[in-house]
């Protein structure tokens, strides 16, 4: 397993902060448990969706974010993160 850069940590720390803002890390955290199998699929669809998203959001991003969901240790962080933020 590929570890993550500094830059995709970062992303994944930002993420967490605004869900733990919003108080959705109960719901994110079964969403996460549950659809993990999944996301690598979630990550092919953005490629696939990328032109249509790139009307509303820059394109470099879409991909960032696709690069994230197929990578697991992004996912794992992301759990961990938000058991860990009160």
């Amino acid at each position: 397993m590929k570890p993550l850069s500094s830059l995709e940590a970062q992303t994944v720390e930002k993420v967490a902060q605004k869900i733990t803002q919003w108080g959705l890390q109960l719901p994110t955290l079964f969403l996460l448990e549950a659809g993990q199998p999944l996301s690598f699929i979630g990550g092919q669809m953005l490629w696939v969706l990328q032109p249509a998203a790139s009307l509303f959001f820059p394109t470099n991003q879409i991909g960032h974010w696709a690069k994230l969901l197929e990578k697991p240790a992004a996912l794992k962080l992301l759990q961990h993160k938000l058991e860990t933020h009160k």
